[in-house]
């Protein structure tokens, strides 16, 4: 059995919910955000389907709304 090692992340690849929603804040698309970080476009839908789901939201946009009004992003 192989054993495969584990890529590590510089510290600045790692994004914290706030900012990737600050990039949609911003106008960034899905694409452009990945380009941006340098992460996996599918890792980065993911975090977003994830943070939607613990913050209850239905939508990208409503997303967004949510952490303006908690005062989360500028």
């Amino acid at each position: 059995m192989r054993k495969y090692r584990r890529k590590v992340l510089p510290l600045n690849m790692c994004l914290t919910n706030s900012q990737i929603v600050q990039y949609l804040a911003d106008g960034y698309t899905i694409p452009e955000i990945a380009k941006e970080t340098g992460m996996k476009i599918t890792a980065i839908e993911k975090r977003i389907f994830v943070i939607k789901k613990t913050s209850i939201s239905s939508t990208a946009a409503n997303l967004v709304a949510n952490f303006f009004r908690k005062k989360i992003i500028e």
